[in-house]
């Protein structure tokens, strides 16, 4: 309590004692309480481990706001790593194969954050059952949630799914749970790579018919992982990727597209000139998140063709001097001094040193003589002028 004086450690030692008598309680009130002083214990950074166990008696409670705090209460306390978890093995069964709404979504809230491999195991049946039973899109939404950590702790469980996966993904009416489920299908190409010929149907579907901009970038990071699993599906996507970045104006959608193309589609020149396009687009945005993804892009591109920076040096030099985001004048620094090399290092010092006389930032500037100095040592082999060069830096700094 924040009226109390004294040591905090004592004071949550009184309420955990109190806690352990109101649990013994016959009083529904006192009882009730009681979880809710769990719960202040927690904020608290007290220890809570010796609740579970009452946590997960107090699921099996016929009092829909005594079960729902409990499931709470499991989320935040459980020891992943301990064995009462499960314990609530055959309270999780039981409780899916009810029907209320107001029931499931709570448990399926709690199963989804306390889920762990010996659970995964014992429970992906009964999940996979009430997935294809229920018929609210919310209970859905949560169950596939589950199902993802279903298949991140017990990955051989794929394969017994699959087919009723894809099958549901062909079916789904609700874009919030297909994004759900194409998630959960990527998390199986992390472990069973083999079960990719399956998905394909389905995600072509959605890839040609959805109109939703989120649910479209999850089928093409699917789609993004596939290619480097199978290559030779470049053919038949590289029509649907140019259709999507010749048709769109979502600059979300225009980004993944562009990513993957500058990733995987160099031989296609049509596609990956539309990708180049793009990154000129966007770092010349004016909106500073655009700006930011059109660096990711053109990182990637001058890893792949450090060339490239000759066509672009100027406009990132000029951007740096006329950036006011310290974020973007990090990034520009970055890439400036890991990719201009021998060649272009004293136009882009001469570019960055610059703000050594009118910057406020302390600390970037820096983190600018750092980047300089490092680069210095790099590509000048002469001591003459390595030395002037760190003179002049230190005269820079003192300034």
């Amino acid at each position: 309590s924040r009226s109390y004086k004294g040591d905090p450690s004592l004071y949550l030692n009184s309420v955990i004692h109190e806690i352990k008598a109101e649990l013994k309680s016959a009083d529904y009130n006192i009882r009730f309480h009681a979880l809710r002083k769990i719960l202040f214990v927690y904020g608290e950074g007290g220890d809570t481990t010796w609740a579970i166990m009452p946590v997960i008696q107090f699921m099996e409670s016929p009092t829909f706001g005594f079960k729902r705090l409990a499931y709470l209460l499991l989320s935040l306390i459980v020891d992943p790593t301990g064995p009462e978890l499960m314990m609530a093995t055959n309270h999780f069964k039981k409780e899916m194969k009810k029907s209320n709404v107001f029931e499931l979504s709570p448990m399926l809230i709690c199963l989804a954050n306390v889920i762990d491999t010996p659970l995964a195991q014992q429970l992906h049946t009964e999940l996979i059952t009430l997935h294809n039973n229920i018929a609210k899109p919310l209970v859905r939404k949560k169950t596939s949630v589950a199902l993802v950590k279903i298949f991140r702790y017990a990955p051989e469980t794929a394969e017994t799914h699959i087919e009723t996966l894809v099958k549901r993904v062909s079916s789904e009416t609700s874009n919030s749970v297909l994004s759900i489920l194409i998630t959960a299908l990527n998390e199986i190409l992390k472990t069973q790579p083999a079960l990719y010929p399956l998905m394909l149907k389905p995600l072509y579907d959605l890839l040609e018919r959805s109109k939703n901009n989120w649910l479209l970038i999850k089928v093409i990071k699917v789609f993004h992982r596939l290619i480097g699993i199978e290559p030779r599906l470049k053919k038949k996507l590289m029509e649907y990727y140019y259709k999507l970045l010749t048709t769109t104006n979502a600059k979300s959608i225009e980004y993944e597209l562009s990513y993957s193309v500058l990733v995987h589609f160099r031989e296609f020149e049509d596609l990956f000139s539309l990708a180049i396009n793009n990154v000129s687009k966007f770092l010349r945005s004016t909106d500073l998140n655009l700006v930011s993804l059109g660096l990711n892009m053109l990182e990637l591109l001058l890893i792949q063709e450090v060339s490239k920076l000759a066509e672009y040096l100027e406009f990132l030099q000029g951007l740096f001097e006329k950036a006011t985001s310290l974020a973007t004048k990090r990034r520009l620094l970055g890439l400036l001094m890991r990719f201009s090399g021998r060649t272009y290092f004293s136009s882009s010092t001469q570019t960055v040193l610059k703000y050594l006389d009118s910057g406020k930032n302390p600390e970037f500037k820096q983190d600018i003589i750092e980047a300089v100095l490092k680069l210095s040592l790099i590509h000048i082999s002469e001591p003459t002028r390595l030395l002037s060069i760190s003179y002049a830096v230190f005269c820079l700094k003192k300034k």
